[in-house]
């Protein structure tokens, strides 16, 4: 790998397209700032201000998660000076997947497990939502993103699954990504979304 691809990745904090099957359960420093220049094969995420936390979630399926929230890359609130700015916060984007030349047939799916609040503040169920969102291919190889899932506010103390097909033509391409995103508070640690045990594959899942 020549040089200048490898400082154009560390620009774009990305990593290049991987293989099937895409599996995260937070044990590994699989975040690009973590890995993506010395161990790049460990990198499941492309350059996000998402944290790994511990303490947070109540009865994880494994022991580590992600949590959105209102916190930036560095730990600070997203907004400082207001009284209750709500806005699309954190945002977590898979590194790019090898789906060329899949079908619907193939059975290709997301599945995630997640938790609103858990031991910290929940999202509230009027105005907080966790969003997924798929990497999209259109007939004039334009690129959008399209909604796939969606979650309103909810406080729990346990974790649901979550199973989404991967089938539609736009979606099964070499440059296929997914993305998380919450909009919450942009004021701090609250509005808790916790995810685990992330995994793209064929064939389902049981």
């Amino acid at each position: 790998e020549s040089h200048a691809t490898s400082l154009n990745l560390q620009i774009r904090g990305g990593s290049p397209p991987m293989v099937l099957p895409f599996l995260d359960d937070f044990a590994w420093p699989s975040f690009f700032e973590e890995s993506g220049v010395d161990r790049p094969e460990l990198v499941r995420w492309d350059s996000s201000p998402v944290r790994r936390t511990t303490t947070f979630a109540l009865n994880p399926p494994t022991v580590g998660v992600v949590t959105l929230d209102g916190l930036d890359a560095d730990g600070y609130p997203y907004a400082f000076n207001s009284i209750d700015a709500h806005d699309w916060a954190d945002v977590l984007t898979s590194r790019e997947i090898y789906l060329g030349g899949l079908t619907a047939n193939d059975e290709v799916t997301l599945s995630f497990w997640y938790q609103g609040g858990g031991i910290g503040n929940a999202p509230d169920a009027d105005e907080d939502t966790l969003i997924v969102e798929f990497k999209s291919i259109g007939a004039e190889g334009e690129v959008f993103w399209t909604r796939m899932w969606e979650q309103v506010g909810v406080d729990t103390d346990t974790f649901t699954q979550v199973v989404i097909p991967i089938v539609d033509g736009i979606h099964l391409h070499n440059n296929f990504q997914f993305r998380f995103q919450n909009y919450g508070t942009m004021m701090g640690n609250a509005d808790l979304w916790h995810i685990d045990y992330v995994y793209v594959a064929e064939n389902g899942i049981t």
